[in-house]
């Protein structure tokens, strides 16, 4: 009876390791698996700008694999002259990720105009950095998208077939004003609800929130409206008029202290309008009205920029200072102006590859510059990493498996030792 109670006991304790084992390495694995699935957070510290992105690697993780945190920029960057992508440079460190999400929702061309059909990608970054907008190419039918850039959350927002333009952020990140085969539309990103935007026109180009978020100024051919937002008393919009070539940067086409809208003109060295086509560089002028009291009034203070191809408005870093997204010759540049200044203060140095920057305006408060030489150390989970950590696992219960029963044996073994010497 003593000899089946301690083969039981043996069986116990093997049957016992074999589960510890078991156990052990159902949760290495799990714990590798969820880990390589979550973006590893950046430790956070003061916002800044890389002085140039040649340290861009040509591959990159995609943003749920990559190191989380908030983006100071925005960057369409191409590989070769058929293809692109979309990277976000870290806000406090050297560190980047791709978001395929972009280019994979919009790979049907659009025909513009005068022109043959180009792939023009919808997608912007909200003001304090942390989170993407994405449109649609009209070919999906989930919506529009909001990419957590903290956690990698995607959330779907269906809001009718057709085309999805993002055009602005509010100041708060929480609304996004965007076009659709419905018009103008402006959805609160928490509850999920869309509500029109209502002014006296079919047609608009751009849309940008005031400072303070409770006013839209929306663009159309003569005239820029500024729709108040949150309106129960059913205030008509206001009407600015405007040249037809002038045109408002959207998402920052306001003065820091929302007193004044921004207005860009494209010319010719001799001055006459642009147009929508021309051959060489233009000189771009961004102008500023004052809407402050009851008729508008343009200020005399302009900002020009001579010899590009286009100026984006990136936001201000002070109450004068305007940070531009110049797109020269060869070398896309972020550059600070003052009003009634001539003199550029050059920021960030891009290269041929790079189409487009944007940043975000929340962050731009008293931007600083950072060296841009180096892409932080950052490795990613790899397979590899992931079949020698599984093996080291069980290994390790491997052996502690083995010891479970060397020490059930040798209690069993001197157990019946004593028993023998009892019965002596």
């Amino acid at each position: 009876m003593a000899g089946v109670v301690s083969r039981w006991k043996v069986a116990l304790a093997v049957v016992g390791a074999v589960a510890v084992t078991a156990g052990a390495n159902a949760g290495v694995a799990s714990w590798i698996l969820q880990s390589r699935d979550k973006p590893t957070p950046v430790k956070d510290g003061p916002v800044s700008l890389p002085e140039e992105l040649s340290w861009l690697p040509s591959s990159l993780p995609p943003e749920h694999k990559a190191p989380a945190g908030r983006a100071i920029a925005l960057v369409w960057q191409y590989i070769d002259i058929e293809k692109y992508r979309f990277v976000t440079v870290g806000a406090t460190t050297n560190t980047a990720r791709v978001v395929p999400e972009i280019t994979e929702r919009f790979r049907k061309p659009r025909t513009i105009p005068g022109s043959e059909p180009v792939t023009s990608p919808s997608a912007r970054l909200s003001p304090d950095g942390t989170a993407l907008a994405i449109g649609s190419d009209g070919t999906r039918t989930d919506g529009l998208v909001l990419l957590d850039l903290h956690t990698g959350e995607r959330r779907s927002h269906s809001i009718g077939p057709g085309v999805i333009d993002i055009y602005a952020w509010s100041p708060d990140s929480t609304s996004v004003a965007y076009g659709n085969n419905d018009g103008l539309n402006i959805l609160d990103t928490r509850s999920g609800r869309s509500e029109p935007v209502e002014f006296d026109s079919d047609g608009y180009y751009a849309a940008a929130f005031s400072p303070d978020g409770k006013h839209l100024a929306v663009d159309v051919d003569d005239a820029v409206f500024i729709v108040e937002l949150n309106n129960n008393t059913d205030v008509p919009p206001r009407r600015i008029p405007k040249q037809t070539d002038e045109f408002l940067p959207t998402d920052v086409g306001w003065s820091a202290d929302g007193s004044q809208i921004l207005l860009r003109r494209y010319t010719l060295p001799d001055g006459s309008p642009a147009g929508e086509t021309h051959d060489g560089p233009v000189r771009a002028r961004i102008s500023f009205v004052d809407i402050s009291g009851t008729s508008p009034k343009r200020l005399p203070a302009t900002i020009d920029v001579e010899e590009t191809y286009g100026v984006d408005v990136a936001g201000w870093r002070s109450p004068n200072e305007l940070v531009l997204v110049d797109s020269s010759t060869d070398v896309t540049t972020v550059i600070v102006r003052t009003r009634g200044s001539t003199f550029a203060e050059v920021m960030l140095t891009g290269d041929a590859s790079i189409n487009e920057i944007q940043l975000p305006r929340a962050l731009l408060r008293g931007l600083a510059t950072r060296g841009g030489g180096n892409q932080d150390t950052y490795r990613a989970p790899s397979t590899t990493a992931l079949t020698a950590q599984l093996l080291i696992g069980a290994a390790a219960c491997y052996v502690l498996a083995v010891l479970l029963c060397l020490i059930a044996v040798f209690a069993v073994n001197a157990r019946r030792a004593g028993a023998g010497r009892r019965s002596r």
